[in-house]
């Protein structure tokens, strides 16, 4: 199923403004609050080296707690890796904690504002113990070192009244750098950095209506992806129905012919059989015919015998015996008359029959003619399915200007076809060849296709060697639910291509890819990987290559189809050697001019050969 260019328009808008929002949001806040939290934990860190604990609060471990801040702290546990405390080598432990009641076990407390406790808090649960309590946004001169934000600036403020009575000892380099200030104007700066902070959670609050509304129109968007999806599935299964109808109307046709030939050949038996009928009885005709005339001169004869025998005594009984031998003659002749009649009787039932027969045939092949043109048109609409599944060439001509299709079916519907995504900068395309031709090739062709669809809609995969990777998965698991062992599939070469950059990635299946720089007379080839997309005994990752295309470079992806076409003087394949020396001979003309070069030759080379599979050959220039 194909997306249409409003379709994507509106999912690249939603994605824009979103990663506006991201941005923007990351740029004014999650960059400078993770920038921030990084000086935060440098200095926590530091303090430990310009702060001197008594001798009996630092035991096997140096304890550091953070309450509530985990991003705080995991800076803080990147900065100590490998690090350690005093010349003793004391590791540091770094803890996050959700209320106060270990306080006092740590040696430092980093305690937020937003945590909700108050200072008396704090060091209620502290005690007399030696803790270096640091805090953030608290009010003047209430803790021990407090953080707060002056012109988008990390600024500390130490109170050495909270200190030195939990002998804590602070060196003068913390105190030369810490702000010092009124408690007015330290309030001043809080109140500042309350307003700011309101001011962005209302802002953050109508971004979040933002992102609601669009993530509604997302959920619309995949609602009508969804149906799409469903429709391309429903033609898939028409698509199977067709194939299921087209070889039952096969086998009635099978059946048929065989039956045409068998009642032929018994015609012909017949035939055979009226036309010795017809021989023997012209022969006996004429045997009559002779007896006949043998007779009338017999009688002629005996007529002169007679004239002489007139007057002499012997009359009468040679005229009787003439009468016997006539009626003798009279005998067989009738006997003959009959079963000339009897045996014509036979023909004239054989002949009926014949025509009867004939009749028959002739009602059979006015059937085969009608199941013929059912078989037809089942397959043309069959190829309007597969035609809708193809790019169109405006979208083609869209994201790769100056290109080449030469794209010419065996049959009707094809196995081979080519196929094209944009994703953002990138224009994702390959040349495809599935096993067979017609009305099989095309059926696999569907299931490909959709794979390659999925692959790129579905799970977002812009790369060509993992777009193989979960095409080949996808159909594989597509295959398995057949009954029967499956070992169609697909060969295939896979681009995609940046028109911005130059940038150009392949992966292929069987198919290579070829590059022609300009002012070169030579191919650089790009092997694919030795294996289909389908049923294999040893499947391995498809491997990616990478390059660059330089103005007036020129590269081409196709099927075998044009180097395996029988031709020529001899009947011999065109092969890829002499399809190389073209493409080298025309690599210098435009693109459109290309392809009626390469057409010319196909057709040039076929001569008056029937062709042998699709044809799929697709060019583009940088």
């Amino acid at each position: 199923m194909r997306f249409s260019f409003a379709q994507i328009f509106i999912r690249f808008i939603v994605i824009f403004f979103l990663g506006i929002y991201f941005n923007g949001t990351s740029y004014a806040q999650i960059q400078p609050a993770n920038y921030q939290t990084k000086i935060k934990a440098g200095f926590i860190l530091n303090f430990y080296k310009y702060v001197e604990w008594p001798n009996n609060s630092i035991k096997d471990t140096f304890y550091i707690g953070i309450l509530k801040e985990p991003e705080v702290a995991k800076e803080i546990k990147n900065f100590i890796k490998g690090k350690t405390y005093g010349n003793k080598k004391i590791p540091f432990k770094v803890t996050e904690i959700n209320n106060l009641d270990q306080a006092s076990e740590f040696n430092i407390l980093f305690i937020n504002n937003s945590s909700g406790y108050l200072p008396e808090r704090l060091f209620k649960a502290i005690g007399d113990k030696s803790v270096l309590v640091i805090t953030e946004n608290y009010d003047y001169n209430t803790t021990m070192i407090n953080f707060f934000t002056d012109d988008s600036k990390i600024k500390y403020q130490v109170n050495l009244a909270k200190t030195e009575p939990r002998s804590l000892i602070i060196d003068n380099k913390i105190l030369t750098t810490a702000f010092v200030g009124e408690e007015e104007s330290w309030n001043k700066e809080l109140r500042k950095l309350r307003v700011q902070l309101n001011t962005e959670e209302q802002i953050n609050k109508q971004k979040s209506q933002e992102i609601n509304e669009l993530m509604k129109k997302i959920g619309s968007l995949n609602a009508s992806i969804q149906e799409k999806e469903a429709v391309l599935n429903q033609r898939e299964k028409d698509l199977y129905e067709i194939q299921e109808r087209i070889q039952i109307q096969r086998i009635r046709f099978n059946q048929l012919e065989d039956q045409l030939d068998l009642n032929n050949e018994i015609i012909q038996a017949k035939q055979a059989a009226i036309d010795r009928s017809d021989r023997k009885l012209k022969t006996q005709i004429q045997e009559l015919d002779q007896a006949r005339e043998d007779f009338e001169e017999v009688q002629k004869s005996m007529s002169q015998t007679l004239a002489l025998l007139e007057n002499q005594r012997l009359f009468t009984t040679i005229a009787v015996l003439v009468s016997i031998l006539i009626a003798v003659l009279l005998f067989y002749s009738y006997r003959n008359f009959r079963k000339l009649k009897s045996q014509a009787v036979v023909i004239n039932q054989q002949k009926m029959e014949a025509e009867v027969q004939r009749d028959e045939i002739s009602k059979q092949h006015v059937e085969l003619e009608y199941k013929t043109k059912e078989i037809t048109d089942s397959i043309n609409y069959a190829k309007r399915i597969q035609e809708a599944m193809l790019p169109p060439m405006h979208y083609f001509n869209k994201y790769l200007p100056n290109n080449l299709v030469f794209y010419l079916p065996k049959d009707i519907v094809a196995g081979d076809f080519y196929w094209m995504e944009e994703a953002g900068d990138l224009t994702i395309f390959a040349a495809a060849d599935c096993t067979g031709h017609g009305v099989p090739g095309a059926l696999v062709s569907v299931i490909c296709a959709n794979a390659l669809n999925r692959s790129v809609r579905e799970y977002h995969l812009t790369q060509p060697a993992s777009i193989l990777d979960k095409t080949l998965e996808i159909v594989l698991e597509k295959f398995e639910r057949s009954d029967e062992d499956v070992k169609d599939g697909m060969d295939i070469s896979l681009c995609s291509f940046n028109n911005k950059t130059g940038a150009l990635q392949y992966a292929g299946a069987n198919n290579p890819l070829w590059v022609i720089r300009k002012d070169s007379n030579e191919i650089e080839e790009y092997k694919a990987n030795k294996q289909p997309i389908g049923s294999y005994f040893n499947h391995e990752p498809f491997t990616n290559h990478s390059l660059v295309l330089e103005e007036g470079d020129t590269a081409y992806i196709f099927s075998d189809g044009y180097s395996d076409q029988f031709g020529g003087e001899n009947g011999k394949k065109f092969k890829s050697i002499n399809f190389k020396a073209l493409l080298l001979s025309i690599v210098h003309l435009e693109l459109k001019e290309q392809e009626e070069k390469i057409k010319q030759a196909f057709y040039d080379w076929m001569g008056s050969y029937e062709q042998l599979d699709d044809i799929c050959v697709i060019g583009f220039k940088k």
